[in-house]
């Protein structure tokens, strides 16, 4: 049996409920499935099963029932004898070797893994945006046309009005920093800003600029210019709970790239 996919199956019916705290679960499950690299043992690595030799079992006092190693995450193998059936390890439960069919246990046993992420308040944001702007230019007009790039993503920035423009001249400084900073014919790089407005409201701004040559431009035989295509994503965070924040400020610790692409609001 795949566990896994069975249990994707069951969370999707989750999310499909009516009832909002079996939605969310749901959810959880689907968007912390990779977090649990076995679904036949739950990440604990064991399971248990009755002893072979019932006589002997009771006769040499050990307990009825063998701990062994789950075949499914691991080469196998036995580790201990047991008086009782009735195991856990870090308070998940122990599944019996030969159990084939106990899903809706395992998803019991999920509400315990998940139980901080479920009980945790969703994300509530003040501003989320996120976009992509595009300049194409040739070598002799990168000055100006960096300038109308920079122009753009302000202007993109202002429509949220308040108290947003000293966000959007940062924005607008950094698009013109970020395009210094490319040398390479094929290069990118990523910048975040963490800001507090005139009233008091923290503000994320990350930014990530990619260049790439498209092609030569000739004219006869004669050599006319580069073209460059300069790709600017920008992601615009004003949280409004605790739990936006602490999102937020895991970006700020990241170092992993393409944070903006992977971000889920």
């Amino acid at each position: 049996m795949n566990y896994k996919k069975e249990i994707q199956n069951i969370a999707n019916e989750f999310i499909q409920s009516n009832d909002s705290e079996t939605k969310r679960f749901g959810k959880i499950i689907i968007k912390y499935i990779d977090s649990i690299k076995c679904y036949s043992c739950l990440d604990t690595k064991q399971k248990w099963k009755t002893r072979d030799n019932k006589i002997f079992a009771t006769l040499d006092g050990r307990g009825q029932y063998d701990i062994v190693k789950c075949s499914k995450c691991t080469k196998g193998g036995w580790l201990s004898c047991s008086h009782t059936n009735v195991l856990t390890e870090g308070k998940i439960k122990i599944f019996e070797m030969n159990d084939s069919i106990d899903i809706d246990e395992r998803v019991k046993e999920l509400k315990i893994i998940h139980k901080t992420k479920i009980n945790e308040l969703d994300a509530e944001w003040w501003v989320y945006d996120k976009k992509i702007i595009n300049q194409t230019t040739i070598e002799q007009n990168i000055t100006i046309d960096i300038k109308k790039l920079s122009d753009v993503v302000s202007s993109s920035i202002r429509i949220y009005a308040g108290d947003l423009t000293a966000i959007a001249n940062l924005a607008k400084d950094l698009t013109i920093d970020l395009s210094s900073t490319l040398n390479e014919s094929n290069d990118e790089n990523e910048v975040m800003r963490h800001e507090i407005t005139e009233n008091n409201k923290q503000v994320y701004l990350l930014m990530r600029m990619e260049k790439s040559i498209k092609e030569r431009s000739f004219w006869g035989s004669i050599f006319k210019s580069v073209k460059i295509k300069y790709t600017l994503k920008y992601m615009l965070l004003i949280p409004k709970n605790e739990t936006a924040i602490k999102k937020c400020n895991n970006l700020l610790n990241d170092r992993i790239g393409s944070r903006i692409d992977t971000f889920e609001f």
